[in-house]
């Protein structure tokens, strides 16, 4: 009857949870769901293919069937990474409440769900979720699998470790961690009995490596070089973003990270079994290894690449609360870790609010004027506009007249660009005279008329622009563009 109490809890709280989420799955795009979308989504052949660290191989093919399916609406892009999010919720209980007990399983899973890396990543268009799903799947398979000699077990370590390899190339680190791991737990063993057990992970992961050796081939040699600048740089940043990813809960961030160190001074001390012990290799190799990538290539991946370690440390964490069970405080917790869940997901959406600012460059737009925005908002705002049909004014059609550039920089977003940086990209000197810069609803724009159209009319209804997504037009042929 306490077992079925304990279930009926947790049922309860993952409700409570898949509530939250649910709510806040249709805000607005995000930068690099959009990106990912219209680049890598579309169509089956574009999934494979790896030139930059936006495309998350297995989720994006997951975005194609859930689009294909469902169509091209926010929620049928999210709908992946929200259902791998509440999934792995589930999961995570199960682990903590099998590595040790309910109330273990009970508050990793809190402590998880509120974590603000958790909260916003559960309803965006990206793969991290399913970093984080395929990771707890990963960690219960092979704990089992140290004393069994399942082939079913071995082939579940081998499609799940190919799986996180498949989602970002940075997962190696978990998978290196468990072939150690692998090695020191089990250095009794018969060498066919080891090879055995490791042999899934080292045919994933050469497997796994076919699909990045394009991008390996392409800038290796300038990342060992120091020319490829894509990740972090200054080490301290690295730090802190790690710390954020993992720990960050609004207003208890600093006490939670306390939490984890204390969970894990006392749960490596006392419980000396070999699941917890790969926690700490895990945590080893990501530490290890990032000194070593920072040593030859200068650079360092972003905090959310190691969220591979999230349930784990919830899970560490939860057994620090649980050693307070002393001071009679910590079965409060859980009712605590809630209502800060609820409070923290109001603060989730960081992403600029597309549709309110649709509306205030509705107001303040004239009929035909050219709108220059940022590459860090261009393609949400393309993605409302044209694949939402969010306004009544279609930005991105041609028009037959035209005497204004509107230039809308970017200042918060990477890559920031300034308006003078968005003329000169753009070419746009040579067609404007003055410009003046205004505030829309709190937007800095700039606008300059133009004095020599940089187009060519060839009938009432159509235009070329010298911007890309300007060159549409229902009778393509009869366009000539100015040279």
């Amino acid at each position: 009857m306490r077992k079925q109490y304990h279930w009926i809890q947790a049922i309860i709280i993952w409700f409570a949870f898949f509530t939250m989420y649910v709510f806040k799955i249709n805000h607005t795009a995000g930068i690099d769901e959009i990106m990912t979308f219209f680049k890598y989504t579309r169509l089956p052949t574009d999934i494979l293919l790896y030139d930059a660290p936006n495309n998350h191989i297995l989720h994006s093919f997951f975005v194609w069937i859930s689009t294909s399916l469902l169509g091209n609406s926010l929620i049928a892009i999210r709908l992946p990474g929200f259902m791998a999010g509440i999934i792995s919720l589930a999961l995570l209980y199960r682990l903590g409440n099998r590595w040790r007990n309910h109330y273990i399983g009970l508050v990793s899973m809190l402590l998880m769900g509120i974590t603000l890396s958790f909260l916003t990543f559960i309803n965006a268009g990206r793969g991290y979720t399913l970093t984080i799903l395929f990771t707890i799947l990963l960690i219960e398979n092979v704990s089992k699998v140290s004393t069994s000699t399942s082939m079913r077990q071995r082939f579940y370590t081998f499609i799940l470790s190919l799986c996180l390899l498949l989602i970002m190339p940075s997962n190696v680190y978990l998978i290196l961690s468990i072939i150690l791991w692998q090695f020191i737990v089990g250095w009794q063993l018969e060498k066919s009995e080891l090879l055995k057990n490791t042999a899934p992970l080292f045919i994933s992961s050469a497997i796994g490596t076919v699909f990045y050796i394009s991008i390996l081939i392409t800038n290796l040699p300038s990342g060992l070089t120091h020319e490829f600048e894509v990740g972090i740089i200054n080490i301290n940043v690295f730090i802190l973003d790690v710390i954020r990813s993992l720990f960050e809960i609004p207003s208890l961030s600093i006490l939670l990270f306390g939490i984890f160190l204390w969970g894990a001074l006392t749960t490596f001390q006392q419980y000396r079994k070999p699941k917890f012990f790969l926690i700490a290799v895990i945590i080893f190799v990501s530490i290890f290894g990032s000194i070593v990538q920072l040593v030859v290539t200068h650079m360092l991946f972003f905090g959310r690449n190691f969220l591979y370690l999230l349930p784990l440390t919830s899970i560490i964490s939860a057994m620090g609360i649980y050693r307070l069970k002393k001071l009679r405080l910590n079965f409060m917790i859980p009712l605590l870790l809630l209502l800060v869940g609820l409070w923290g997901i109001q603060t989730t959406n960081t992403n600029t609010n597309i549709r309110n600012w649709l509306t205030t460059l509705e107001e303040n737009t004239l009929d035909g004027d050219i709108v220059f925005i940022g590459p860090a908002i261009y393609d949400p705002i393309y993605y409302h506009v044209r694949v939402l049909g969010e306004t009544s004014r279609d930005y991105f059609a041609p028009s037959d007249q035209s005497d204004r550039f509107v230039i809308v920089p970017t200042t918060c977003e990477w890559p920031c660009l300034d308006a003078d940086e968005l003329i000169s990209i753009h070419g746009l000197q040579q067609y404007i005279n003055e410009c003046t810069e205004e505030v829309w609803d709190s937007q800095k724009v700039v606008t300059c008329p133009i004095v020599n159209p940089p187009y060519s009319r060839v009938n009432s209804s159509c235009f070329v622009s010298i911007y890309p997504y300007w060159r549409e037009c229902s009778d393509a042929d009869n366009i000539k563009v100015e040279s």
